[in-house]
């Protein structure tokens, strides 16, 4: 990756003075030693540094300490800003990229009081490009994102295109392959109109690497060979060999092996000319790839070898380098500190010596005129003495000084070796937890995925057993089963935001019903009885699908956990008024052992009951509950519970409502009669026709239990059309035992027609 950061290098404009001709350079050395201290002597300095700082650094910083001293001191704004960006740029190039944000952000602030908006664009990208070196790209694509308008409305094409391909690696870097594409893009079309053929080329190797990440190699190979055409015509050696590397590592993945042999050939034969650890380690490692698909894997173990000894090298040279250049740093700074510590001292002694002779010239005078010679001679030397003493005393000090300051400096350099002892530790560990963690990832994927799969693949066989057979334990089995896949191919889609409801009006008491009659089988096994008082005037736009599943699987959820034998009641809590659109509440409320408060709160997260309970063999998947409060909440409504130990569990839904029948709520009105009241009025009404009509559905009848609601249904199916009022009082009765799962209000209506 470095070297696609050093080929679209935008520091201003660092190439062209890097290329200066030699003869130039000491042309203007030579002027400088003529020039005064003026705005002139500054920009002549501007040039020798410009055109020394990529092959003397050395020599460059101290000339540019120069000139921005100097421009300081004469207040000359543009000089300074200059001079600091170029500072920035060679402490790039040196490596110290603490002191290159420095300047570059010295620059910046000169140029944003003058209002220059091109040369804020152009320090601006080089704050971006330190970051981007350094790896913090979040912090590059921030500055990146300020340079960006700025060079649009001021910069040339060339250097918007730079930005642009800048831009480009920094996407790519962030894995975000789309916008790295339309960056480099950009940068290929501006490089097109102006001509410039070697960024043309880098933009054509960019656009190819990330092809080559998105796995379109024939794409990535095609514009990779459109950059090794261009780069050839520029005898760019060292783009040369770094595209016939990539066209060998892309070959390879296309599995066409004797093309990839022939480009990693070339580059190989190549290498010698250039001096480049980093394509150096580029070659082995395409090298190796190429040999393990060949299945000359002891070939491709030594490969790897000197692929590994050779990241060693580089990590040790650079480690070295920034070392030295640190210690540099500190020494110089330590000894310029000593140095006026020293100095201050020493100044001070000699304003001490000076204001001591003159005073003691001053007592002589009057000495030889007050008293005797030999008086004024002792007190002389007397006076001298002193001096003496306290100069000794002050070298005593100095030397005590200098010997604490050597015994600091000797611990601190232990400390630093310590240290960076640490750090090696710590960049390895952390190496190696990255690794660890992306593996996790990559298992957690996989295992996701799989699940997805097989879940996925269980429907249509579900499916087709729900159609085809008679039996209807098998299919309420089966469509239990169904429910459970879908459960998990749902929540995989409310977590996507893939699912689409497909909303219609739908009585309420409808889908209740079709809910129950999913679970009636289940319900029998336990003698579960299932209670619904609904009134039958409810009407709710909803996915008609997913609601029966949601009713279904709280129903299951009641029974699973219901004692033998037990009720669970559905109840209305709240009903519009007047026909207005407001919400009604169902509750789904059984008689089991309740849930303990401390997994109350988190009974609708995924997974949540996998281990909370355990109660004849039921158990939970821990995905239904969670699937019921996105579907309720993805129709607008709400769904919460509340349960105590040893009281059962209520689970609450809160649906809007779109339509209450004022005609519906009369007729629900007349039958708040009592059952004694309603099997009374049938034995006066029912006619001795009407009892030879029904006596042959009431045989049938007979035989199966309330709980058989699809089979005492398609028997009530023979009484549509009938016009009798005793008749269809009777079929209504039953359907109201039959909701409410009432076996001894469904035995009565039977007794009825049977006498």
């Amino acid at each position: 990756m470095k070297r696609l950061l050093s080929a679209i290098l935008f520091i201003t404009p660092l190439l062209l003075w890097a290329q200066t001709n030699h003869k130039q350079t000491t042309h203007w050395e030579q002027q400088l030693a003529q020039t005064p201290q003026d705005t002139q002597r500054v920009h002549l300095l501007l040039k020798i540094t410009r055109s020394l700082t990529v092959n003397n650094p050395n020599k460059a910083l101290q000339l540019a300490q120069e000139g921005y001293r100097l421009a300081r001191r004469l207040k000359y704004a543009q000089g300074q800003s200059k001079l600091a960006n170029q500072l920035g740029t060679i402490y790039y190039y040196k490596g110290v990229y603490d002191e290159a944000l420095l300047h570059y952000f010295t620059a910046l602030e000169i140029n944003e009081k003058a209002q220059n908006t091109l040369e804020q664009g152009k320090n601006l990208n080089n704050i971006a490009l330190t970051y981007q070196h350094l790896k913090q790209y979040q912090q590059a694509l921030h500055y990146y994102m300020q340079a960006l308008p700025k060079i649009r409305q001021r910069g040339s094409q060339a250097q918007l295109a730079r930005v642009y391909n800048n831009m480009g690696i920094v996407y790519r870097h962030l894995d975000q392959k789309s916008k790295a594409l339309d960056y480099y893009t950009q940068s290929l079309e501006l490089n097109q109109q102006i001509n410039d053929l070697k960024n043309q080329a880098s933009n054509l190797n960019n656009i190819g690497q990330i092809y080559f990440d998105l796995r379109a190699y024939a794409k990535s190979i095609n514009y990779t060979l459109q950059a090794l055409k261009l780069n050839r015509q520029l005898d760019n050696k060292y783009e040369v060999i770094n595209v016939l590397n990539n066209l060998g590592k892309a070959y390879t993945e296309l599995h066409q092996l004797e093309q990839a042999q022939t480009y990693l050939d070339e580059a190989m034969a190549l290498l010698p000319q250039i001096n480049s650890h980093t394509l150096q380690a580029n070659y082995y490692d395409n090298k190796g790839q190429l040999l393990e698909k060949q299945g000359k894997y002891k070939e491709a173990i030594k490969v790897y070898h000197r692929l590994a000894q050779l990241k060693d090298s580089v990590f040790s040279t650079e480690n070295s380098k920034r070392l030295a250049e640190l210690q540099t740093r500190y020494n110089f700074e330590k000894r310029e500190r000593e140095n006026r510590v020293l100095k201050q001292q020493q100044n001070q002694q000699q304003k001490t010596i000076t204001h001591q002779r003159k005073r003691n010239s001053t007592l002589l005078f009057t000495t030889i005129f007050g008293v005797s010679m030999g008086l004024v001679t002792l007190l002389v030397a007397l006076k001298l003495f002193k001096a003496k003493e306290q100069q000794r005393r002050v070298n005593e000090a100095l030397a005590d000084k200098n010997e604490e300051i050597k015994s600091q400096t000797d611990a601190l350099q232990e400390q630093k070796e310590a240290i960076g002892q640490q750090k090696e530790e710590l960049q390895s560990q952390t190496e190696i937890l990255k690794m660890v963690n992306q593996r996790l990832k990559d298992l957690d994927n996989f295992k996701q995925e799989a699940t997805h799969m097989i879940v996925h693949d269980l429907k249509t066989p579900l499916n087709y057993v729900i159609a085809i057979t008679d039996q209807e334990d098998v299919r309420q089995t089966g469509q239990q089963m169904l429910n459970m896949v879908l459960n998990i191919l749902d929540v995989h889609k409310f977590d996507e935001a893939k699912m689409k409801l497909q909303k219609a009006n739908w009585a309420l008491n409808d889908i209740i019903e079709a809910a129950i009659k999913q679970v009636s089988f289940l319900a029998n096994q336990k003698s579960v009885r299932i209670s619904s008082s609904l009134q039958q005037n409810v009407q709710v736009k909803v996915d008609q699908h997913l609601m029966v599943r949601v009713f279904a699987n709280l129903l299951t959820n009641a029974i699973k956990y219901s004692p033998n034998s037990g009720t669970i009641s559905i109840v209305q809590d709240h009903l519009p008024e007047n026909g207005a659109t407001k919400h009604i509440k169902i509750k789904v409320i059984d008689q089991g052992e309740g849930i303990p408060k401390n997994q109350l709160d988190r009974i609708f997260d995924k997974f949540a009951q996998a281990n909370a309970r355990d109660l004849n063999n039921f158990r939970s998947s821990g995905l239904g509950l969670t699937f019921c409060k996105m579907a309720v909440e993805a129709h607008k409504g709400f769904i919460s519970a509340n349960s105590r130990p040893k009281k059962g569990t209520t689970i609450t839904l809160t649906l809007p409502v779109i339509q209450v029948s004022e005609r519906l709520v009369a007729n629900v009105a007349n039958w708040t009669q009592t059952l004694e009241q309603k099997t009374s009025d049938l034995k006066k009404w029912i006619t001795k026709t009407d009892q030879e009509l029904l006596l042959p559905m009431v045989e049938v009848l007979q035989t199966l239990d309330v709980y058989d609601y699809s089979e005492i249904k398609k028997v009530l199916q023979g009484l549509e059309g009938v016009n009798s009022r005793a008749l269809n009082v009777w079929k209504n009765a039953m359907h109201q035992t039959l909701l409410q799962c009432d076996e001894e209000g469904y035995k009565r209506l039977l007794e009825v027609i049977a006498v």
